[in-house]
């Protein structure tokens, strides 16, 4: 059971939006620009770059001669979402300049500020859909555990798992089975168990034919679980593995040929051959 569960049915008036806003009527948006970027393997490169654009070469055609396609898009961003390296120079810059190369552990970087937002006070408008989203997450957290204490309250009038689930309309999902990491019997994860603890760890400790109490699944969400049985551990036959076991043997053995062949291009890279020249042999590109 989770907030998603019941967020559909809430209803905010814009008058509750209006007063959420109030508490950040003052609060101040950062300046944020616009940026796009091309990226270099060495200083040379990327101040060579920069003269053409300075001589009259525009960014995109920089970029396009550099590495063969358009620059890339980091979006608008705040300097403080920005790596500090890139930072400075990225404000520093005018609304349509380049910055000098900067260098950070990725390369060379030239960056375009494309367009510049001046800090301002925050807006109901830009504020509007973040402020319902919190507002319907808020009432939904608070219906759901009014929820779990009707789905408490059928459940001790009698009525089994799933038909409190149906009363309540809310979804039960079913599990063939289930091991202790979560995977089902085709040895795949199973949706909605595998990557959380809290119910695993119910379904290991819950005997067959036993049903939990609500519990916390995390993120402000619950869940009931019920053991239909068990099915103790045992050697499962070859004809129910036979597919897993040439899967898993022919993973292993790509992983020792793979390793091999790495070693074999390592031994010749440290002979002196060039890396660019192994690349174009194996057919793939070297990338900084």
């Amino acid at each position: 059971m989770s907030p998603e569960d019941v967020a559909g049915d809430i209803v905010v008036g814009e008058d509750e939006i209006n007063q959420e806003f109030q508490p950040h009527a003052n609060d101040m948006v950062p300046e944020q620009r616009h940026l796009e970027q091309i990226m270099f393997a060495d200083e040379a490169a990327a101040k060579a770059a920069a003269e053409q654009i300075k001589a009259g070469q525009s960014f995109a055609d920089a970029a396009q001669k550099a590495t063969g396609k358009a620059p890339g898009d980091l979006g608008t961003v705040a300097k403080g979402e920005m790596l500090p390296a890139l930072a400075g120079g990225a404000f520093d810059a005018p609304e349509g300049g380049v910055t000098a190369p900067m260098k950070t552990g990725f390369g060379w970087h030239l960056l375009h500020v494309t367009k510049v937002f001046p800090a301002h006070k925050s807006t109901l408008a830009e504020m509007h859909d973040k402020l319902k989203a919190d507002i319907v997450r808020r009432k939904a957290v608070d219906a759901l555990v009014s929820l779990t204490k009707q789905f408490d309250d059928e459940l001790a009038s009698g009525d089994s798992l799933e038909k409190a689930a149906e009363k309540l309309r809310l979804k039960v999902q079913k599990v063939a089975s289930v091991d202790g990491a979560g995977r089902g019997a085709d040895g795949k994860p199973v949706e909605g168990v595998a990557d959380n603890q809290a119910i695993l760890a119910a379904i290991a400790a819950t005997p067959g034919g036993q049903t939990t109490d609500i519990s916390d699944a995390g993120g402000d969400s619950y869940f009931i679980l019920k053991v239909d049985g068990v099915t103790p551990a045992a050697v499962r036959p070859l004809a129910d593995v036979r597919d897993l076991l040439i899967a898993d043997w022919q993973h292993t053995e790509r992983a020792k040929q793979a390793a091999a062949k790495a070693q074999k291009l390592v031994e010749r890279l440290r002979g002196g051959e060039d890396l660019a020249k192994l690349a174009a042999e194996l057919g793939v590109s070297v990338k900084t």
